[in-house]
C-alpha cells in the first residue's frame, strides 16, 4: 500500500505533469468521437440543419432549440433532463 501524500507542489514534478496531460489527451480524445458520433446522429436525423458543405447551420439551430426550450436561454438540469426524456421518447417511437 502507497502512503504518500501528494501536495499541490507535486504538480511541478515532471512525472505528475506527463500523467495530466496523458489524461488530459485521453479525455480530449473521447469528447471529439462523442462529439462525431453526435454531429453524425443530427446530420441523419436532422439534414436541414446542415449546408450543401456538412457545415451546421447555426442559425437553423438556434431556432431549433429555441423552440424546444420555449426560448430560454438558460435551462435547469431538470429542464434539460426533461428535453433529454422527450427525445428519447421521440425515437422510440
Amino acid at each position: 500500500m502507497n502512503d504518500e501524500i501528494i501536495t499541490a507542489a507535486d504538480d511541478d514534478n515532471p512525472q505528475s505533469i506527463g500523467d495530466e496531460r496523458g489524461r488530459m489527451s485521453k479525455a480530449d480524445a473521447e469528447l471529439k468521437e462523442v462529439s462525431e458520433r453526435l454531429q453524425s446522429a443530427l446530420r441523419t436525423e436532422s439534414p436541414e440543419l446542415f449546408d450543401r458543405r456538412g457545415r451546421l447551420r447555426r442559425r437553423a439551430l438556434s431556432k431549433r432549440l429555441a423552440e424546444r426550450t420555449g426560448g430560454r436561454a438558460c435551462l435547469s438540469g431538470d429542464d434539460l433532463l426533461t428535453l433529454e426524456q422527450s427525445a428519447d421518447a421521440k425515437l422510440g417511437d
